[in-house]
């Protein structure tokens, strides 16, 4: 600290250099108000009224101190290193000292350091028997209520109303038996006389009631076969396909020969028309949006056709 600073400062009578004086006087030889120090230095009016009071223990530790006083005296021009020496040589110990507040502060935050960790400890226990509880139902339940084989063999074998599903005919019986009816139509058809398949009934003709039932049976056969061809009539067939839409709406249609009739994207002011070979298949996921269909203008709701999840076959 420079000579005049020296002489501005107040001695007590132990002999020691009133640093807090020693501010106080520039302070004031410079004009310059606590309120101007505070708002250019950012330091409290009541830090600036402790440093100058030489009330250092209220302002808390030593660093503290320093840091504030440094601050203070290269705003207000003295020499940082002399005012620091000054106090380190005046209050030695000041260095172990600590406002009561900061100690409090810090058995403060250790409590809530073990808050923390407490909260911390029980979200990692939840957390491990969740993850036991979804192991337990995906992995040990399903397990446990799974049939074995040996029961699954039981259910299977189990008779029906209390009777032995065993049959008393060996396979082969059964299929010559199949075999010999149909050898028996063919030769009613032909108009040869009905006999046995078996030599001990070589020599039987049948009554007229088994001849009978047997011309009854091709009969049946006949007819399966009349309507299995008016079932197949209409497979091949062109026909004209008209859909109109309430609704935007994605589609393709494909007829019997794989060709890809159309595809693309209709809105209500657009109308689809097609002609190809039934069957028809129809692709699309919002069958709702199709407002009216006809085929070789018949009136057909689409959705009775339903093939699949998202495939209508029209026929």
């Amino acid at each position: 600290m420079s000579q005049e600073n020296h002489k501005a400062g107040k001695k007590t009578p132990t002999g020691r250099v009133d640093i807090g004086a020693v501010l106080v006087s520039q302070r004031k030889s410079k004009n310059i108000s606590v309120a101007v120090v505070a708002k250019t230095t950012n330091l409290s009016r009541e830090i600036i009224e402790h440093l100058e009071n030489n009330a250092f223990s209220d302002i808390g530790a030593a660093v503290y101190v320093r840091g504030y006083l440094g601050l203070y005296a290269k705003f207000l021009g003295l020499d940082v290193a002399d005012v620091l020496r000054l106090y380190n040589t005046q209050y030695p110990s000041e260095d172990a000292t600590l406002r009561p507040a900061i100690t409090q502060l810090g058995g403060g935050m250790a409590k809530q350091q073990k808050k923390r960790h407490s909260k911390a400890l029980s979200l990692l226990v939840s957390l491990v028997f969740l993850l036991c509880l979804l192991f337990i139902y995906f992995r040990i339940e399903p397990l446990l209520f799974q049939p074995t084989v040996e029961n699954e063999q039981q259910g299977i074998a189990q008779p029906v109303d209390g009777e032995e599903l065993v049959t008393e005919e060996p396979l082969s019986v059964i299929v010559d038996e199949s075999e010999e009816a149909k050898n028996l139509a063919d030769d009613v058809l032909k108009g040869q006389p009905i006999v046995g398949n078996n030599t001990s009934a070589n020599d039987e003709v049948l009554s007229p009631i088994q001849l009978e039932s047997v011309l009854n049976d091709v009969s049946d056969v006949s007819d399966i076969g009349v309507n299995a061809a008016e079932d197949n009539e209409g497979s091949g067939q062109q026909a004209a396909l008209k859909i109109t839409f309430r609704d935007d709406c994605w589609l393709s249609v494909t007829d019997a020969s794989g060709k890809k009739l159309v595809e693309g994207t209709y809105s209500p002011k657009r109308s689809l028309s097609v002609e190809g070979k039934l069957p028809l298949m129809i692709n699309t996921a919002r069958v709702s949006a199709i407002k009216a269909a006809t085929l070789d203008k018949k009136t057909i709701k689409i959705s009775d056709y339903r093939f699949s999840e998202r495939h209508y076959e029209i026929k």
